[in-house]
């Protein structure tokens, strides 16, 4: 079992009172470094689905990333990928970044109530070295509404995604 620290946990929720949104924590594994600093970044995103526009927020992480003064390279996998690593191979050699980050959506639940019926889900953003699977952060997001529907709330995404990590010591370009 991996050990990991809680870092930081935002509940929009409750934090603004009256605007809802995704939750969203960010932890760290014990053995991980306690800072690190991304240069070149190969981010993997799942096909778009029902829950998250991967296009929309592919172009929102790098436009951010990009202005941080990271290079970028952004993947958008195919359905029933087989093997990441295989897939993953020829564009590390090629761009060979720093870390990579893959992103999945994750724990898809239903529930009926007397309002209706409520669809949670979550989406996971791992932070690895280039290669090898030695996590160093992981973020969920936790939301019952699609993420990254349009240009502006996958920026808000972006935006959480990417203020987690940094809050947890990860920081961005040069």
């Amino acid at each position: 079992m991996r050990a990991t620290a809680p870092v930081l946990l935002l509940a929009p929720t409750l934090l603004t009172g009256c605007k809802s949104g995704p939750n969203v924590v960010a932890t760290r594994p014990t053995d991980a470094p306690e800072t690190d600093r991304v240069t070149r970044l190969l981010i993997w995103l799942p096909p778009s689905s029902k829950y998250l526009d991967s296009g929309n927020l592919a172009s929102a992480l790098s436009a951010r990333l990009v202005a941080q003064g990271v290079q970028v390279e952004t993947v958008i996998s195919r359905p029933l990928e087989l093997d990441r690593a295989d897939s993953q191979a020829p564009v590390i050699a090629r761009f060979r970044p720093t870390h990579r980050l893959e992103i999945d959506v994750k724990d898809v639940s239903s529930s009926g109530s007397a309002g209706g019926q409520l669809t949670m889900f979550s989406v996971v953003a791992v932070l690895y070295p280039a290669t090898g699977a030695k996590e160093i952060r992981r973020v969920h997001i936790v939301a019952s509404k699609f993420i990254a529907r349009s240009a502006d709330s996958a920026r808000e995404t972006t935006d959480q995604l990417l203020d987690q990590l940094q809050a947890t010591g990860i920081t961005f370009g040069r």
